[in-house]
């Protein structure tokens, strides 16, 4: 089962903000103070000022045991501000989101009067396989008959998938964590034989644009999942959302 052998190489969590509202040094410093507060005792801080060709820039990095890395990141991305979460190698699944939750918790006291437009949530894997070359596990499963087919294209020394799925287009959205948009992304470690590499990432906005059936080549703007009048959901359940589709659809779907 591959899931039971899943180990998490990296936990991240993006979300866009609007207004793009500038933090100053002295708020981003008691910012700072707040996520040391939280429990990252260990988190470094640098400030970029804006200027005339970019604007400013907050990064805090924690390193902890090991190849573990917390990396927090606040700046403004195409007309929105940013924040980008990226904990890598984290201890476990849990601490990465009880972590995730503790930086939403603190820049809420600091984004006042900003709204969420888009959140993403992305999580990094790999999985041990019962063989040793993983292009053969995936080629044998994926496509068991084209796989003596496929040597016609040449010797295969990377084999891996990458779909984009697109956002389910129902007429109404029943939750903020409902109908996400999806990268998914499998292959072979090539730094470890006997390992699956898995990504998967997921994104919901607070608009969708969905193909008008009655008028083909034709779009149109309606409500995303984000627009709700419920409390958005802390992070958590959007990196665990990602893990259940990630242990409960992929895996299962890889090894039939």
């Amino acid at each position: 089962m591959l899931e039971q052998n899943i180990r998490y190489r990296a936990a991240i969590y993006a979300a866009l903000y609007t207004p793009p509202m500038s933090i100053s040094r002295q708020t981003a410093t008691s910012l700072y103070n707040d996520l040391a507060e939280r429990g990252f005792q260990k988190l470094g801080f640098e400030y970029t000022p804006p200027d005339e060709d970019k604007s400013f820039s907050i990064l805090m990095v924690e390193k902890g045991e090991g190849r573990r890395t917390d990396s927090i990141q606040i700046d403004i991305l195409q007309g929105s501000l940013r924040l980008l979460l990226n904990q890598t190698w984290p201890d476990s699944f849990d601490v990465a989101c009880k972590k995730a939750d503790q930086v939403a918790l603190a820049i809420t006291n600091v984004l006042t009067g900003c709204q969420i437009q888009l959140i993403e949530a992305r999580i990094r894997s790999q999985a041990a396989i019962p063989e040793k070359s993983g292009n053969e596990y995936l080629m044998s499963r994926l496509m068991p008959g084209k796989k003596s087919a496929i040597a016609g294209l040449g010797t295969i020394c990377h084999f891996g998938i990458h779909c984009e799925l697109a956002v389910p287009e129902e007429d109404s959205v029943p939750g903020p964590l409902a109908c996400p948009g999806r990268e998914v992304t499998v292959e072979p470690l090539k730094q470890e034989e006997g390992f699956l590499y898995m990504e998967v990432m997921s994104n919901w906005g607070r608009t969708a644009i969905r193909l008008d059936p009655g008028k083909p080549g034709q779009a149109e703007i309606k409500p995303g999942p984000l627009e709700t009048p419920e409390d958005l959901p802390p992070p958590s359940a959007y990196l665990r959302e990602v893990r259940d589709y990630l242990e409960n659809r992929l895996c299962p779907f890889l090894e039939k």
